[in-house]
């Protein structure tokens, strides 16, 4: 990389924050600076989220329009498992990858509260189950947007392994 392709940059974040990226860069052999550019550029490349509220649909038709929808057209060794849960009046959350079964965590927890769940569940099971073992020697992480929470191979993406999505309903 040339010396004009760099923008040098000073930001302030908080500590907690700052001992989060440390230990990820400590687990990844990484910098706390090529932690935080792998963050960013993962951030940027992460798959666009498709909108359903225009498919018009009857409440009684919308858990079985997801489920039709996210459900994988093979059925192999890695075939999902999707559940739905009723998060509030007009919110479901989709549950979705071949982790699914494994993962005895409460899915209705905000992302935040999930999200550090989670990390420890993956942990347990890579460590445990000889179907996710690969995962040992692996860089991961869960990526976390607007409205989704995936498991993600950093640098890589989406192996489908686990996807944590918040729909909105049309009543």
């Amino acid at each position: 990389m040339k010396k004009d392709d760099i923008y040098r940059s000073q930001f302030r974040l908080p500590y907690s924050l700052y001992e989060k990226l440390k230990d990820s860069a400590d687990r990844n052999n990484r910098s706390v600076n090529a932690e935080l550019i792998a963050r960013l550029e993962n951030s940027y490349s992460a798959p666009k989220e498709t909108s359903i509220s225009s498919a018009n649909l009857l409440p009684e038709n919308f858990i079985e329009y997801l489920k039709k929808a996210i459900m994988p057209q093979s059925h192999n060794e890695n075939t999902n498992t999707v559940k739905v849960i009723d998060l509030e009046k007009n919110i479901a959350r989709v549950i979705q990858g071949s982790a699914v079964n494994y993962l005895d965590v409460d899915f209705s927890l905000p992302f935040d509260e999930l999200k550090p769940l989670l990390v420890l569940a993956m942990s347990a099971l890579i460590e445990s189950n000889p179907k996710f073992r690969k995962w040992e020697k692996k860089l991961w992480d869960f990526h976390e947007g607007g409205h989704h929470l995936c498991f993600i191979e950093i640098d890589v993406g989406d192996p489908n392994i686990l996807i944590i999505t918040d729909y909105q309903k049309n009543l």
